[in-house]
């Protein structure tokens, strides 16, 4: 018999949005891509590159959870970066550092970035009210610093992007596209390995082959205008995974959409207990993504976890 676990639904705020746009992540307990372009003898070795939502490509120079970190890189130089390593310092601030230190720092974070005479709001709270991130202009950079709620408010992670790369962005959400998807999927399944083992939890494996399982339900919520675990056939998550040809004593699965890139996603799931419980759940060894786009470009995720 199936194990199935079950966790209350939960809603967020997106971490950027415009003011009409918000972020909801859902969580449920019960291929590579990598871009053929030329490149130096200095770069033959990134393990992975992904592609983003700017024009550049991230690189996962090596295959390292205990060092994660990316470079954003167009033409060979470097034009954004993703840390997550605790105690590296960039911008003045340490990994690690309290929500408090970057407030004393550099104050109140902006409030909208102008694209094109368009102001798009910045919003960084969660749901319930609580500061989840803040992204500051510093040196000619966006630079957000992304809080841990659940690890006294400190900083988990640091992602920038110079400002000419922010303004190639032309709006909220980027293009869709085959590859951004498959980025966007795979992408996500690394730094939720990167969160696992900062947190003493063996890596999930990535099967890739069943992404087409949270495709199709991201696209059905897309395309029935939902956002549920349950389908509108009435299938749960371990249902669907059982049509997929998916073996399993255990299940689960995280929704989310609004955020504009996997790590905005990642993010803010790692902030919402139950997405964070599914996340670091010891007992679950394999992960699928599916990625789907709406016709205004909004990503839908689903992510399945199971053992």
């Amino acid at each position: 018999m199936f194990k199935k676990w079950l966790v209350a639904i939960v809603v967020a705020c997106s971490i950027f949005t415009i003011s009409s746009t918000t972020t909801h992540v859902d969580a449920s307990t019960s291929t590579s891509q990598v871009t053929k372009t030329k490149v130096t003898a200095a770069q033959q070795k990134v393990y992975k590159k992904f592609h983003s939502e700017y024009d550049m490509m991230w690189e996962m120079e090596k295959k390292d959870y205990k060092n994660f970190y990316l470079v954003g890189r167009k033409n060979n130089e470097v034009v954004g970066g993703y840390d997550t390593r605790k105690g590296q310092s960039l911008f003045g601030i340490k990994i690690g550092d309290s929500s408090s230190t970057v407030t004393k720092k550099y104050g109140k974070p902006v409030d909208s970035i102008l694209k094109n005479n368009t102001a798009y709001k910045q919003s960084y709270v969660d749901g319930n009210g609580k500061v989840t991130s803040g992204t500051y202009f510093i040196d000619g950079k966006y630079v957000t610093f992304f809080y841990d709620l659940h690890a006294k408010n400190t900083v988990r992670s640091i992602l920038w992007v110079t400002e000419k790369t922010e303004l190639t962005k032309k709006g909220f959400f980027s293009a869709s596209s085959n590859d951004l998807r498959n980025s966007f999927e795979e992408l996500a399944f690394h730094l939720m390995n990167q969160a696992r083992v900062a947190n003493g939890v063996p890596a999930l494996l990535y099967e890739s082959q069943y992404n087409f399982v949270g495709r199709q339900h991201s696209r059905d919520m897309i395309y029935y205008n939902f956002f549920d675990h349950k389908g509108k056939d009435g299938k749960q998550p371990w249902d669907r995974m059982k049509a997929g040809g998916i073996k399993f004593t255990a299940s689960g699965e995280n929704l989310a959409y609004g955020q504009y890139s996997a790590i905005h996603v990642h993010e803010a799931l790692m902030n919402s207990i139950g997405h964070r419980e599914n996340i670091l759940q010891a007992k679950f060894a394999h992960s699928f993504i599916g990625v789907q786009f709406s016709n205004t470009n909004i990503p839908y995720f689903t992510i399945g976890f199971y053992k």
